[in-house]
């Protein structure tokens, strides 16, 4: 039984040690400016671990973005990063816990959080100019179609994703 122990050990320290190693040679042949930050994902909504974000870009849809939500219930002032589903101009529309952007059906609203909390539908319309209605496909996503989120100013995008690590 110690035998399996340790070998388990051996085998977690050697795994852990390569992917330290890994993400060493990543960064160290990557030049950062003074734009550019690493950001770790401590969300299970994305597949990927950690992202290097330029802060120095314009965002559009389609751009995956680190931003500052509104301070909320679950996660109080930690940012997200997410994805710019629709932007100025673009009309939010929900029908039967449905969310259509320009007519097009996007995701699903939920009833209730993974705590049992009420979740409310988030902000619809034409969205306003400087602002983003921010989406992951996640089914169970704490993005803008919920109130407690909403539509994100451009001034609460603090950069453009430009990298994933798996």
């Amino acid at each position: 039984m110690a035998k399996t122990y340790t070998n388990s050990r051996f085998k977690s320290m050697a795994v852990l040690t390569g992917l330290i190693l890994c993400v060493a040679v990543g960064l160290s042949s990557y030049q950062a400016t003074a734009n550019q930050i690493f950001v770790i994902n401590y969300s299970d909504s994305l597949p990927h671990w950690a992202f290097v974000i330029d802060r120095g870009r314009e965002p559009h849809v389609g751009d995956m973005v680190f931003f500052l939500p509104p301070e909320n219930r679950f996660y109080g002032k930690r940012p997200f990063v997410k994805t710019i589903a629709a932007g100025p101009g673009d009309r939010v529309t929900i029908r039967q816990n449905q969310l259509f952007i320009n007519g097009e059906l996007l995701c699903l609203l939920l009833d209730v959080a993974k705590d049992g909390s009420p979740l409310h539908p988030g902000p619809t319309g034409i969205i306003p100019d400087g602002q983003y209605f921010i989406h992951s496909n996640h089914e169970r996503s704490y993005d803008s179609r919920y109130s407690d989120i909403g539509w994100v100013p451009t001034e609460q995008i603090i950069g453009i994703v430009t990298d994933t690590i798996l």
